[in-house]
């Protein structure tokens, strides 16, 4: 015969097993955290970037403004990357502390907006040791580079990267996070509306793309 506390017994077990499974649905799954993501533009040419926005090009013995397109009032933040190469590897000078740098390479990928303009977006990164490194290798090139990032609305999430070198941009992309990537029902990768938008209308205003 079953007695009272066996009853009780079985009350508190099967509560328990109900208290688990609600506790385990409201359990959610963290939200994997956005990444960075460079956007490249295969079909501009750096030699066309510098000619548009570097102000004072010279040619010859003579100052070629004529193509010169002011973007300072879109600049948002303007800082210096030093950067030590050497045959042991790369380094960063970052609060006056060395920091060697190793990469995470990605996959690259390739996609098309607007029917013509081609695009390839790379996740790939410099990641740096947590421990400084307290010898700069005997054989080694210091390079100052500086780096200016534009926005079209100052509250956009969209960067526009110029790096430079002794005044002369060497590097231009697009920043954006995983955030603006979907795939589609093909298993194509998208950017969404807004990027799209906004990378059109930056490149238009440099006479980059029509």
């Amino acid at each position: 015969m079953e007695t009272l506390h066996d009853k009780n017994k079985t009350h508190i077990f099967k509560k328990n097993k109900v208290d688990k499974k609600i506790n385990h649905t409201n359990i959610s799954t963290p939200t994997p955290r956005p990444t960075p993501i460079k956007i490249y533009f295969p079909n501009i040419s750096i030699h066309k970037i510098n000619e548009t926005i570097n102000p004072d090009k010279r040619i010859g013995n003579k100052i070629n403004k004529s193509n010169n397109i002011d973007i300072s009032k879109y600049l948002v933040d303007e800082s210096t990357k030093i950067l030590v190469y050497s045959s042991t590897g790369i380094f960063e000078v970052v609060n006056n502390n060395l920091f060697q740098l190793y990469p995470i390479d990605k996959n690259i990928k390739e996609l098309t907006i607007n029917n013509n303009l081609n695009l390839l977006l790379d996740s790939s990164y410099m990641k740096r040791y947590d421990t400084p490194s307290y010898q700069i290798p005997y054989h080694h090139n210091i390079k100052y580079k500086t780096v200016r990032t534009y926005k079209n609305d100052i509250k956009s999430n969209i960067k526009f990267v110029f790096e430079m070198e002794n005044e002369s941009i060497y590097d231009f992309y697009v920043l954006i996070t995983s955030m603006e990537v979907t795939c589609n029902e093909n298993k194509k990768t998208e950017l969404n509306k807004f990027v799209k938008d906004e990378i059109l209308s930056f490149l238009s205003r440099l006479n980059l793309y029509r």
